[in-house]
């Protein structure tokens, strides 16, 4: 079903044109990605290890520690095949939970073109190759790392929090500061494991992916907890205060889905 209110409908409409571009854009540079062959088994692996996801009830939103590999591809083969997975990805999630076409393709293309930008703008700024192809050095990438985790979760929970304002007729700021702004730390924290990644990865070879995965467990179990914790005092505050959390009966899964207005 198609959104009835205008300003919804438009803003999603150009999300999906905007993020398919970027999509579109990204396969076609495929060809020149370096090492097809590992960055294809690395997309494999983000895909099966995003199944694995974290969800936080009092914004009906998710994270996941697959963001640590969007991220490490991106920094290791260029914009396009993490753009790519990460559209793989999200497509996945939504047609297993059945969704509309248009929530289908908005759930693909919203956090797949926040990538887009954010691993470019990380080039842009480093100043380097696709680290796969060459060893750069460490100093000069965490300025821009921190710029590329930063971008990613701005534009990711930000789209999300436009959607839930329009529909909610609510300030977007305002929906995203109350619900989405302490989720960041969980997209540093992906930012910092990657970083870690890579650097494990120069020192030996992408067979080092095999060695973190381990970390990626205690991490994913750190951050369950963490957010958990959080999560329940934020319940408990809407308990106390219902009337200041109306907008969670709007909110979707901040990277899966969100819940579109129907006809």
């Amino acid at each position: 079903m198609v959104p009835a209110w205008a300003p919804l409908r438009t803003y999603l409409y150009a999300v999906i044109a905007v993020g398919g571009a970027a999509v579109a854009s990204s396969l076609f540079t495929l060809r020149a990605a370096p090492h097809p062959l590992a960055w294809s088994l690395f997309g494999l692996l983000a895909v099966a290890i995003g199944r694995f996801t974290i969800n936080i009830d009092s914004v009906e939103a998710s994270i996941s520690v697959a963001d640590t590999f969007f991220i490490t591809s991106a920094l290791l083969f260029g914009p396009g095949p993490a753009t790519v997975t990460i559209a793989v990805d999200s497509l996945i999630l939504s047609w297993r939970k059945h969704h509309p076409w248009e929530r289908m393709a908005f759930n693909a293309v919203a956090p797949a073109s926040a990538m887009w930008v954010a691993s470019h703008a990380f080039f842009l700024l480093a100043r380097v190759p696709p680290l796969s192809q060459g060893d750069a050095s460490t100093g000069r990438l965490i300025a821009p790392l921190l710029c590329l985790a930063v971008i990613y979760f701005v534009l990711n929970s930000g789209q999300m929090a436009v959607v839930i304002g329009l529909e909610a007729r609510r300030s977007p700021v305002q929906i995203w500061r109350q619900h989405f702004l302490w989720l960041g730390v969980g997209y540093l924290a992906s930012a910092s494991v990657a970083f870690c990644l890579i650097l494990l990865i120069q020192q030996s070879s992408l067979g080092a992916v095999a060695v973190i995965l381990p970390l990626l467990a205690i991490f994913h179990l750190t951050l369950r907890s963490s957010f958990g914790r959080l999560d329940d005092a934020r319940r408990a505050r809407r308990v106390r205060r219902p009337s200041a959390y109306r907008a969670r009966e709007y909110a979707g899964q901040l990277r899966q889905g969100e819940e579109l207005a129907k006809a």
